[in-house]
């Protein structure tokens, strides 16, 4: 494995941090694979405690995450005016550009990229009511959602990070590596944050 450059002394633009990462390329399978083997064990904490099935967990967070990749995309196309300026020209142009993908604290949009993503959220347990669950049912898929979207917030708050506490783990450096393509060219690559799930089966997926 090549040597890490410390990100305290590593410069913040995109070509830099894609030079001083080292390649782990299961990464992104690794996580994928994580992220379905916790939701599937809380939901057999979670589901026996709240009484509904414990498949609600990992339905929950599947629906989460196909409406998240699908709001992204959608942030890097012309298809919302106000989305498109939050994200492509906020956070992509302004905030942080190749050349400066890394930041000592975190930089925020003009017009706060969250908000876009609080369907994303909500939908799952909006989903079980029409589908006729109940509420408890209903309240498990969204609280999955939320707590799905809380961790791809944070993680991607510390993939922009120059010091960030994870920054030890391999695997965090991979998909920070990753999140660089994202930032480069057109944009329109690597939508993921931690789980690229729907980057590979839809095809913007990129390695290298």
């Amino acid at each position: 494995m090549a040597p890490i450059v410390p990100p305290a002394t590593a410069s913040g633009s995109a070509d830099a941090v894609g030079l001083a990462t080292p390649i782990y390329k299961p990464g992104a399978y690794i996580c994928i694979a994580l992220s379905y083997t916790v939701v599937t064990l809380m939901g057999f904490v979670v589901g026996p405690l709240a009484g509904v099935s414990p498949f609600l967990v990992p339905a929950g967070y599947f629906i989460t995450a196909v409406l998240a990749y699908s709001t992204h995309v959608i942030g890097h196309f012309r298809i919302f005016s106000r989305w498109f300026r939050a994200h492509s020209i906020g956070h992509h142009v302004e905030a942080y550009p190749p050349s400066r993908f890394l930041a000592d604290t975190y930089v925020k949009s003009f017009d706060s990229n969250g908000k876009y993503y609080i369907p994303s959220m909500f939908f799952p347990g909006l989903i079980a009511h029409v589908l006729g669950l109940s509420w408890p049912e209903a309240a498990v898929m969204m609280g999955t959602g939320l707590a799905a979207m809380i961790v791809a917030d944070i993680v991607h708050y510390e993939l922009h990070m120059r010091k960030s506490f994870l920054d030890r783990f391999a695997l965090f450096r991979e998909l920070r590596r990753l999140h660089v393509f994202h930032h480069k060219g057109n944009c329109k690559v690597n939508y993921s944050v931690y789980d690229f799930t729907f980057d590979i089966l839809v095809g913007t997926v990129r390695w290298e």
